[in-house]
């Protein structure tokens, strides 16, 4: 199984396409993540109010809308799931773990300087962590 991981930004969703190639190439499943950790959850918290909904609502709305997409690029072997973890990174390698992955691939936001020392980097930390392979498609910094 390849497991692609999203965090509901654009940027993490690039990771998508190349998790797909992927799992195409290598006859894999693939499996796309959500963990819903302190800062996303009170994200999906004002959603959820403003849609009359719940957190896991929200998210499973978000997951489908992905779905589509994976859909529409014509590849059918694949799952997705949502997870409440305390931090990105437990809920990332705990998922690589429990779904038995033999590679993850995610997105970098690309901070640099102070915000990459203060805000940390989640995928730094899962890439120095994993059991597995990690892929991390960069994001281009987009033209106005």
């Amino acid at each position: 199984m390849i497991l692609v991981t999203v965090d509901t930004s654009a940027e993490s969703e690039t990771a998508i396409a190349s998790a797909t190639e992927l799992a195409r190439r290598f006859h894999e499943q693939l499996h796309v993540l959500l963990v819903i950790e302190s800062s996303l959850r009170h994200e999906f918290d004002q959603r959820a109010t403003e849609q009359g909904s719940t957190v896991d609502g929200v998210a499973q709305d978000y997951l489908d809308q992905l779905a589509e997409t994976v859909r529409a690029s014509g590849f059918e072997d694949f799952t997705i799931e949502f997870r409440h973890a305390g931090d990105a990174v437990t809920g990332i390698l705990s998922a690589i773990t429990d779904l038995d992955a033999v590679a993850l691939v995610m997105a970098t936001h690309g901070r640099s300087g102070l915000s990459r020392l203060f805000a940390g980097s989640v995928t730094e930390q899962v890439v120095r962590e994993s059991p597995v392979p990690v892929v991390v498609v960069p994001v281009r910094e987009r033209k106005p």
